[in-house]
């Protein structure tokens, strides 16, 4: 599955890539709480995204079928 992040800076970074299927789930807020997709990797607030830092939020973006692309918010 090809997949590829992008660097905006200040904590900011695009997660997209090939899925035929995702999921995620959002709080009473209407906030993403996680976001899976296909054969991962599992996103979830609280978590680490790579050795970019620890998730504050997450944010799913227009995506062609059969991709996913999600900006992520990050803090260390």
């Amino acid at each position: 599955m090809s997949r590829k992040v992008t660097i905006h800076g200040d904590g900011w970074y695009t997660y997209e890539g090939d899925a035929m299927y995702y999921r995620y789930s959002k709080n009473d807020d209407g906030d993403i709480t996680y976001f899976d997709p296909e054969s991962g990797p599992f996103l979830q607030i609280g978590g680490e995204f790579r050795e970019y830092g620890r998730i504050s939020s997450l944010f799913i973006e227009s995506a062609p079928t059969n991709k996913f692309k999600i900006r992520i918010q990050t803090e260390r």
